[in-house]
């Protein structure tokens, strides 16, 4: 098949909308890229989706929204508590970058107690 990113678009959202976690964090990212005639980064609409792959254990959706949260972005506000919860949680589920963030985070104390142990 010839490479075709809005009809894999239109196959990812059937498979989100079923409840595949693997789809819906694609999905998300096609939002917050504004992929395919989608509105241009539309973050809130991104994080919907990635909520919803994050809630189904998926890791990389997790650091995405810990990513986010930390930031915040038009349409969702930085939110600290709960960037450091879903870092926590992808960090348990073996994402990588998540592990190294989260341990900086308790190496400076960044939003935890500060811990050299």
């Amino acid at each position: 098949l010839p490479a075709d990113g809005c009809e894999a678009l239109r196959w990812w959202r059937r498979a989100a909308e079923e409840g595949d976690g693997a789809a819906q964090r694609l999905l998300g990212a096609a939002y917050a890229a504004g992929s395919c005639g989608l509105p241009r980064a539309d973050v809130a609409e991104a994080a919907r989706w990635m909520e919803r792959a994050a809630e189904g254990e998926d890791a990389e959706a997790m650091q995405w929204l810990s990513v986010l949260y930390s930031h915040g972005a038009p349409g969702v506000p930085s939110d600290p508590e709960r960037a450091l919860s879903w870092r926590q949680r992808a960090a348990e589920e073996g994402h990588p970058e998540a592990q190294y963030h989260l341990g900086a985070a308790y190496f400076t104390g960044d939003g935890l107690e500060q811990s050299l142990d």
